[in-house]
């Protein structure tokens, strides 16, 4: 079995190495320039994507139902799996990222939507239009 502090250490070279490779190619903007995206409030009956504990974030995400919001960033869901049906007992307490937020270790957490994101970043932009205009 490989030794997970060494596959982990890989992991954050490259992480590192990715990350400033970026920043010289001006894709991260420097933190004077940084705007964090949008918060999207969360409310019961929403959808958004579910990954559960060990599922990367490049693998297809399970549909799940907003079923509780204990905050801006935590929820309970009702998830449902690959064929539509109910996952049996949902989990409770789920950190619900942002964008641009990085996912935890090995746990379970939930995404808004590409298309809610970018529904936000509209709104919000709008928003700027209207008070720069008052």
């Amino acid at each position: 079995m490989p030794n997970l502090k060494a596959i982990l250490l890989a992991v954050l070279k490259r992480a590192a190495c990715l990350f400033v490779r970026s920043r010289l190619d001006g894709a991260v903007p420097s933190p004077s320039t940084f705007t964090p995206p949008p918060v999207i409030t969360p409310t019961v009956g929403r959808v958004v994507w579910f990954f559960p504990a060990g599922r990367l974030p490049s693998d297809q995400p399970l549909p799940a139902l907003v079923a509780h919001v204990w905050s801006d960033t935590v929820v309970n869901l009702a998830v449902f799996d690959a064929s539509g049906n109910p996952v049996p007992n949902p989990p409770t307490s789920v950190p619900l990222l942002s964008a641009g937020s990085v996912p935890p270790g090995g746990g379970a957490y939930c995404t808004w939507m590409p298309y809610q994101q970018g529904q936000a970043a509209k709104t919000e932009a709008l928003a700027k239009q209207l008070a720069a205009r008052s």
